[in-house]
C-alpha cells in the first residue's frame, strides 16, 4: 500500500480467471481502479483469439487509462 500511495497509482490490473481478492480488496481500500487483463494462459487455439483477446486487453487498458486521466485533469 506504501508504493501505491507513494507513486499515486490510480490503476491497479489483475489476471483474467485468476483469484483477485487482494487486489479487489486493495483497490477498494485505496480507491483505485480495478481492471483485468487476459494473459492467454487458458483459450482457444485459434490464431484469432490471440487478436481478440489482445483487443480486448488494449480497451480495459484504454479505459482504465481515460478514467484516471479525466481524473487528474
Amino acid at each position: 500500500m506504501t508504493v501505491v500511495k507513494r507513486y499515486k497509482v490510480k490503476a491497479v490490473f489483475g489476471e483474467t480467471g485468476g483469484d483477485n481478492k487482494l487486489l479487489q480488496n486493495l483497490s477498494s481500500d485505496l480507491n483505485v481502479t480495478l481492471g483485468s487483463l487476459d494473459s492467454l494462459e487458458f483459450g482457444s487455439q485459434d490464431p484469432q483469439y490471440y487478436f481478440t483477446v489482445m483487443k480486448t486487453n488494449l480497451h480495459t487498458l484504454d479505459t482504465a487509462f481515460h478514467e484516471v486521466w479525466s481524473l487528474l485533469h
